[in-house]
């Protein structure tokens, strides 16, 4: 059975890989990109069917959709929808890949990102 620190080491390489392919994407090597993309996918896809943890869902659902794979990253953006998650890096996959209408200001609570609500602060 994998160690933790295992998974957590497979979730850095997969961010790393998206990284290298939003890198490589802008020096317009595209096959190089989608190589970074589809590894990405592929070393955390085992880690992604053990439990709801938003970053690895939030890796998975860049990759898939800065592969043009918008329909299988779907239900891993519904489910971070969902859990009010948000990120500025997420944020710019969504944006970049013309799915950030998915994500409303109410459910921008999780992760480290700013709320883009002004009442986020206020207690009612």
């Amino acid at each position: 059975m994998p160690r933790r620190g295992d998974r957590n080491l497979r979730l850095l390489e997969a961010q790393a890989h998206v990284v290298r392919g939003q890198l490589a994407a802008r020096r317009n090597e595209r096959a190089a990109a989608r190589e970074h993309w589809t590894q990405a996918r592929e070393v955390i896809a085992n880690d992604v069917r053990v439990g709801a943890n938003p970053n690895f869902l939030s890796v998975r659902a860049s990759a898939l959709l800065l592969l043009g794979e918008a329909g299988a990253a779907r239900p891993a953006i519904d489910q971070l929808v969902a859990m009010g998650y948000y990120t500025p890096d997420f944020a710019a996959v969504l944006a970049a890949t013309n799915m950030a209408h998915l994500v409303t200001p109410s459910g921008m609570r999780c992760g480290n990102g700013k709320s883009l609500s002004a009442s986020a602060g206020r207690i009612h």
